[in-house]
């Protein structure tokens, strides 16, 4: 099972989250304000008297830790056991792609590929005003991103299973990456061919 990135960080959030909520809780519950006699404004420290905090408090505290504790070990525990291969990505093969590429686009263009479900989408950016001039230029735009697919070498095909696809996508003024205009290669090539 592979979580999404930020569906990871989601989950670890609320690990963490539920970590603090019961130490918050056995602090409310160790130190409740009706057990004791208020000397010091109200907050709860080592210079108030304290009487015996009631049994329901404690029972409740008691549950509390009992709950909340081991749930949220055990929610880490399976986060970072399922989700290892998010915390250390191999990035060689996009990193390949990357360097295959970059003969084919002046040396101030900025190639980033990274996998969006079955599809290596690799973000290309020209310098700011090159960039809007192609963006708003549409057939030259669709003529920049064929040359790039034909420029993708038989090795990186050679790669990618039949079920995934590489697709090229600009980044305008730092605009990319929402999968606006996704120029998919296998889409192209496949008709260029027939």
């Amino acid at each position: 099972m592979k979580l999404p990135r930020c569906k990871f960080l989601h989950l670890a959030a609320s690990a963490a989250s539920l970590s603090a909520a019961s130490r918050t809780a056995s602090a409310l519950t160790a130190c409740p304000i009706s057990s004791m006699k208020i000397r010091n404004g109200g907050h709860c420290n080592s210079s108030f008297e304290h009487r015996a905090a009631p049994v329901a408090s404690h029972s409740m505290e008691m549950a509390m830790n009992r709950l909340l504790a081991p749930i949220s070990i055990m929610l880490a525990v399976i986060l970072l056991v399922v989700n290892f291969p998010a915390l250390a990505v191999d990035r060689t093969f996009q990193i390949e792609v990357e360097n295959s590429l970059r003969g084919t686009v002046p040396s101030n263009w900025w190639l980033h590929a990274s996998w969006r479900d079955q599809t290596l989408v690799v973000f290309v950016s020209p310098p700011t005003q090159e960039s809007f001039d192609l963006w708003y230029n549409t057939p030259r735009q669709k003529e920049t991103l064929e040359n790039l697919c034909k420029a993708i070498p038989t090795a990186i095909w050679n790669r990618v299973q039949p079920d995934q696809d590489i697709a090229f996508e600009q980044v305008v003024g730092g605009n990319g990456g929402k999968g606006g205009f996704q120029f998919s290669c296998r889409k192209y090539l496949a008709k260029s061919i027939d």
